[in-house]
């Protein structure tokens, strides 16, 4: 149970949290206005030259642009997650059976095969995993899978990323368990976090002790009230308890009274509220722990980004000032030699201030005979050098997959099997998947636990987890080539024909490929590619007039006889 603290101790962070560089790479991965438009994250991204002026780095900022390879590659392993969504399965177990093998008449006179049993799972659950934001929240609706990846896509932009389980506002009065589940006041949801938003935490042994967060907003409660307070508010989280702290201060750190907050002043909590999840209701997905295999995905990329990001301006740059360039002047003497005289236009020391500062078409400056003026670039020798390099350097930004691939399959087996038949970059691509996959579902069964904790049911309650292990980098075009190419020579086995067939339509259909649509797809697909139409199918084509013989190969047919001549009548009285 948290007490007084002192303001100091609010501020503090947890010694693996760096906030600036969770800030870089935040920007980084949302790029826009994000990146662009905030002068201290330019700072550290896009730094002056050396000896730079500010007048040239402001103008250089101005016409930064970005091209966001970072969310490239995480959007990508979201992405490929999205595959296999996460889901609760309600304990049924798939239909084992085989197909019947009917031919076309005798399957479309067959009676409709029977609707499936209903789900098993509780309503909750069940709820749960189609709307997963909170109850009393107006947003879009979010299915547990999109609230999962939420958090995975944190953990590989900043290094992890929270979860926090919570529930509805209690009611004043309490009734019986069926009561408040009645009333949806068990309705346990969860809640992403960034990494940035918790600010300190304390574990031992794999378990939390305590989190705190920190956030701040300018509110401005009535049209007429000026933006200029920021409330600040800390909660801390144990095992029993959720206390919160609040100071409205102003830019200067100065509250409404004047009073101007140090470090030794002491915060007194302004709200504490028991919880029923009798531990702390909060679960990391963390892809930089010690010890562990490294999915942090920003960390590695960043400074690949960064390094691109002022590399591609610099080149524009140039490009910029080459094709719009500067007007220099060369002035000659303004004071006559012994043996060289010297114009009178020459004369004039302010020439070049005055009379030559106003340049337009038809205008006629005066200048002396050795008064020059020169347009000068910069050199642009070694521009296809240098777009060499950014498209090199932009290539080697998704290579990290490969890294990490080899950091999950630490022995290679996984890509030396597959590396013989398909291309090196989508096998580590699966490799990540896969690996990223497994810790994503154990996320996934510990923030479900925890949500099944706060209900008051126990861990056991709660269904099993799936999702996150079936995965395919292969696109349409590739699947398309490979039908193509079976089908000259066709592998013989009706099993792998629908397997193969099925995953062609699925890649063409997209998004449209419903699971219904593919159970339907694999059932006609099941009825019309059978080993005797596959058999049949392989067989030589037949000359006209012969027949396949014993083994296999075209015969002629048998001569046929002659037609037998026509009976004829015998004459009228013949015995």
């Amino acid at each position: 149970m948290a007490g007084p603290t002192k303001f100091s101790t609010l501020k503090s962070t947890h010694p693996r949290l760096d906030l600036t560089y969770v800030a870089v790479l935040h920007a980084l991965y949302k790029g826009g206005r994000a990146l662009l438009k905030d002068d201290a994250i330019m700072a550290i991204v896009f730094p002056k030259y050396t000896y730079e002026n500010d007048a040239s780095y402001q103008e250089r900022k101005s016409r930064a642009f970005y091209d966001n390879d970072f969310a490239l590659v995480v959007n990508q392993i979201s992405a490929g997650l999205a595959q296999d969504p996460v889901i609760f399965d309600d304990g049924s177990k798939p239909d084992l059976m085989p197909v019947a093998r009917l031919s076309p008449l005798a399957a479309a006179a067959a009676p409709p095969k029977p609707p499936p049993p209903p789900p098993k799972l509780p309503p909750f659950w069940a709820d749960l995993m189609e709307d997963a934001t909170p109850p009393d929240d107006d947003c879009e609706a979010k299915t547990y899978d999109q609230i999962v990846r939420e958090s995975v896509v944190e953990g590989l932009v900043a290094g992890w990323g929270w979860m926090l389980c919570d529930l509805p506002a209690p009611v004043l009065i309490a009734g019986s368990l069926a009561e408040q589940e009645a009333d949806g006041a068990l309705n346990a949801y969860p809640v992403p976090y960034s990494a940035s938003q918790v600010r300190n935490w304390q574990e031992t042994k794999g378990q939390l002790l305590w989190v705190r967060t920190y956030g701040v907003d300018q509110v401005a409660l009535t049209p007429e009230e000026d933006r200029t307070w920021f409330t600040h508010t800390w909660k801390v989280w144990d095992a029993l308890t959720i206390t919160t702290y609040m100071l409205r201060l102003d830019r200067d750190g100065k509250d409404p009274d004047g009073k101007t907050w140090k470090d030794d002043d002491v915060v007194i909590p302004v709200d504490e509220q028991p919880h029923s999840f009798k531990r702390v209701p909060w679960v990391r997905f963390d892809c930089s722990a010690d010890n562990e295999p490294q999915f942090h995905v920003g960390d590695l990329i960043e400074s690949r980004c960064r390094s691109l990001f002022n590399e591609a301006n610099g080149e524009t740059y140039g490009r910029l000032r080459y094709c719009f360039q500067q007007l220099y002047e060369f002035m000659g003497p303004d004071v006559a030699g012994p043996d060289s005289p010297i114009s009178d236009a020459q004369g004039d020391i302010a020439r070049a201030a005055t009379k030559l500062s106003r340049r337009a078409p038809d205008t006629v400056q005066v200048r002396g005979h050795e008064d020059d003026a020169r347009f000068i670039a910069p050199d642009m020798s070694g521009a296809a050098i240098c777009r060499q390099a950014l498209s090199e350097g932009r290539e080697a930004i998704p290579r990290v997959t490969g890294q990490l691939a080899l950091s999950s399959d630490t022995s290679g087996a996984m890509i030396s099997r597959s590396g013989e038949s398909k291309a090196q970059d989508k096998i580590a691509e699966e490799v990540v998947l896969g690996a990223i996959g497994k810790k994503a579902l154990s996320f996934a069964r510990s923030v479900a636990q925890m949500l099944a904790l706060g209900r008051g049911d126990t861990t056991d309650s709660v269904p099993a987890c799936k999702g996150y292990q079936h995965f395919s980098t292969t696109d349409a075009d590739d699947v398309i080539e490979q039908l193509v190419a079976l089908s000259t020579a066709p592998i013989e086995s009706s099993a792998f024909q629908v397997e193969h067939k099925l995953m062609g339509a699925i890649a063409i259909l997209g998004d449209a490929a419903t699971p219904e649509l593919k159970a339907l797809i694999r059932q006609q697909l099941e009825l019309v590619l059978t080993t005797e139409s596959i058999a049949q199918a392989n067989m030589p084509p037949v000359p006209a007039g012969h027949e396949l013989g014993p083994d296999g190969k075209p015969v002629p047919l048998p001569p046929t006889p002659p037609p037998a001549p026509p009976l004829k009548a015998a004459p009228l009285g013949a015995s």
